[in-house]
C-alpha cells in the first residue's frame, strides 16, 4: 500500500504530525522525513497509520492509492 501524494504532501509540512509519528515509532525525526520523502511502508504500520488518520482526518480510503486488483 501507498500513501496519496496529496496526503504526503501535507505531511511534509507538519511538525506536529511528525513529532506524533516519531513517538508512536520511536524513530528520528530524520527517519521520519526519509520515510514521508520516499513513501516509505513504515508509514503504513498500524500504529502510524492510526496517528495520520486521526491528526488528518482522513479515512483510510482517503489515504491510500487503491489497490489494484488481480483477476485470475
Amino acid at each position: 500500500m501507498k500513501i496519496k501524494e496529496e496526503v504526503l504532501n501535507k505531511m511534509r509540512g507538519d511538525n506536529e504530525l511528525h513529532a506524533k509519528i516519531m513517538i508512536v515509532s520511536g524513530a528520528s525525526s530524520a527517519s521520519v522525513y526519509r520515510w514521508i520523502q520516499k513513501n516509505n511502508v513504515m508509514l503504513t504500520t498500524a500504529g502510524i497509520v492510526r496517528v495520520i488518520s486521526d491528526h488528518l482526518g482522513l479515512t483510510s480510503e482517503e489515504l491510500f492509492e487503491p489497490v489494484a486488483k488481480i483477476q485470475l
